[in-house]
């Protein structure tokens, strides 16, 4: 098992090294017989304004798709929509949220039905799942950008507005 061990670390260090960006097999991947998976984190840069070095690998080693496939031509500020977004949960702030919900949605078709689901959706639970998510491992493809597993999807739209565009509840 060490052994294994100092196989991954090694691999990872010689693919982060050596900037590779191929679709090789991953270390996990690469040890697919092996019923223990070894995730080790990857150290990102510390900059607030390089969004395409920001999450250019996630920490179980997977490579996220570009903030342009997935419609965000602004990602710096499609983060700040979500810092936002995080704030208004925290704070019950359920007016700011629905100002911002592309209606209607899959589940609500009114700023109304919404506010009034509104304390049934952000429990302690979801709200903390919010807050908790590493802004720089949002997830995104070509629906848009997700955070904390699924639980809330942003787009930016036509007009460059970021948008909610899905809540879903635990």
């Amino acid at each position: 098992m060490n052994h294994l061990v100092a196989s991954v670390v090694l691999l990872l260090f010689f693919n982060v090294g050596c900037n590779n960006t191929s679709s090789e097999a991953t270390p996990a991947q690469a040890d697919a017989d092996s019923s223990t998976v070894v995730s080790v984190p990857v150290a990102l840069p510390e900059t607030e304004t390089d969004s395409s070095l920001q999450d250019s690998v996630f920490s179980d080693g997977s490579i996220p798709t570009t903030w342009g496939n997935s419609g965000i031509s602004d990602p710096e500020g499609m983060i700040e929509f979500i810092r936002k977004f995080q704030s208004w949960a925290s704070k019950d702030e359920r007016d700011s949220i629905a100002a911002n919900i592309n209606f209607p949605t899959a589940k609500w078709k009114t700023k109304k039905e919404f506010l009034k689901a509104y304390p049934l959706i952000f429990t302690d639970k979801f709200k903390s799942a919010i807050a908790k998510q590493n802004l720089r491992q949002v997830f995104r493809n070509q629906h848009g950008a997700m955070i904390a597993d699924g639980r809330a999807w942003f787009i930016q739209d036509e007009e460059e507005k970021f948008r909610i565009i899905a809540i879903n509840p635990d």
